[in-house]
């Protein structure tokens, strides 16, 4: 056999090669890309959350903090929905956690994997029920009302989402003396869903 055939020969493997190799390759960058835009969603969503917790004067950010959060949940499958809601809790109870991380060890540690767990089992149930329902602004402030007294009976504080004693009492601080301390994170997200429900339709016009 001459050279140029062996040539050839080890052009055609090496395309061959090369094809085979491509799929792969390109399914790697997508799931790279997709977790990457998960991180921006969750880890906006949780920005705007502590924002909203640590500094008084920008408490209204709460109302649209877990918009992006909740968009990118209505738009990807269940099993994604729970990575996203497992991102933010990390990044939001982390940062929460923080200094008990050093004092309380175990303790923090335990709160900021219940947390999480929490979130994460929110995103992938309303991934879930926007699926089979639609997206709908009472069915997912339910939910997560539901979560919320979950971990209040687990020992949360009850201002999980956002701490009243920083905000002005006329606004989340009278709805809490009149129905309870849940009903902030309900009026929350259901104004985060409104909000998001808003843009969808501005965005369509």
């Amino acid at each position: 056999m001459s050279d140029a055939s062996l040539a050839n020969r080890r052009a055609r493997h090496h395309r061959a090669d090369s094809n085979q190799e491509a799929p792969d390759q390109k399914v790697t960058k997508s799931q790279t890309a997709d977790f990457a835009e998960d991180f921006l969603y969750a880890g906006l969503s949780a920005l705007l959350l502590l924002v909203a917790n640590f500094f008084a004067s920008y408490w209204l950010l709460s109302i649209v903090a877990f918009a992006p959060f909740l968009y990118r949940v209505t738009r990807v499958h269940p099993g994604r929905s729970f990575r996203l809601g497992l991102m933010l809790g990390l990044a939001f109870f982390g940062v929460n956690f923080a200094n008990n991380l050093i004092i309380l060890q175990f303790s923090a540690i335990g709160q900021v994997l219940i947390g999480s767990s929490a979130f994460a089992v929110f995103g992938w149930v309303t991934g879930t029920v926007q699926k089979r329902l639609g997206f709908s602004p009472i069915i997912t402030a339910l939910l997560w009302v539901a979560l919320e007294l979950a971990l209040i009976g687990l020992g949360f504080q009850h201002y999980i989402l956002l701490d009243v004693s920083s905000a002005p009492q006329p606004y989340f601080g009278g709805i809490a003396a009149l129905f309870g301390t849940v009903m902030i994170s309900f009026a929350i997200v259901f104004l985060n869903s409104l909000f998001l429900v808003a843009i969808e339709e501005a965005i369509t016009l």
